[in-house]
C-alpha cells in the first residue's frame, strides 16, 4: 500500500475519508512493526533496513502537523491511539531514527507531553528507562 499521508493535513481532512487514515494508519503502524525487526536483526539486508528507516522519517515528516492541531494526537482528550504511537515514538533512538528538531518540533512537543506523563512512565520497563537516560 502506497501511503501518501500529506492528504491529511487537518482534521477536517481525515474526517472526509476515515477508512483511508485508518488505513493509512494501519500501514503506518506496520512499518514500525518491520522496523522493530530490523532493529533486532531479523532482517539482514542493509539496503531494505535503511529503506524502511527512510520510510519511517517520511511518514513522520508528513504526519507532523497533525501532532500540532490538539493535545493529543487529533484530540483533546488521551486516547488510545496515544497509547500506540507513545511506545513508537519512545523507541526512534533506538532504532537510528533521528528526527531534525526544526522540522519536528511538532513532535517533539507531542511526546513531551505524553512522556511527562505518570501513566507513561509507570508503564516503562526498566530497559525501556534507559534508552531515554
Amino acid at each position: 500500500m502506497e501511503v501518501d499521508f500529506k492528504d491529511f493535513r487537518s482534521i477536517e481532512d481525515i474526517n472526509k475519508n476515515k477508512k483511508y487514515f485508518l488505513d493509512s494508519y494501519s500501514h503506518f503502524y506496520g512499518e514500525f512493526k518491520e522496523h522493530e525487526k530490523i532493529h533486532l536483526q531479523e532482517i539482514n539486508d542493509e539496503k531494505k533496513r535503511e529503506k524502511t528507516k527512510k520510510t519511517l522519517q517520511d511518514i513522520l515528516f508528513a504526519i507532523a502537523p497533525l501532532f500540532a492541531e490538539k493535545p493529543f494526537f487529533m484530540s483533546e482528550e488521551f486516547s488510545l491511539v496515544d497509547c500506540c504511537f507513545a511506545p513508537l515514538l519512545w523507541r526512534l533512538p533506538l532504532y537510528g531514527i533521528e528526527l531534525p528538531a526544526k522540522q519536528a518540533k511538532a513532535i517533539y512537543d507531542y511526546q513531551k507531553r505524553i512522556f511527562e506523563r505518570d501513566s507513561f512512565q509507570a508503564s516503562l520497563s526498566e530497559a525501556e528507562m534507559e534508552l531515554r537516560e
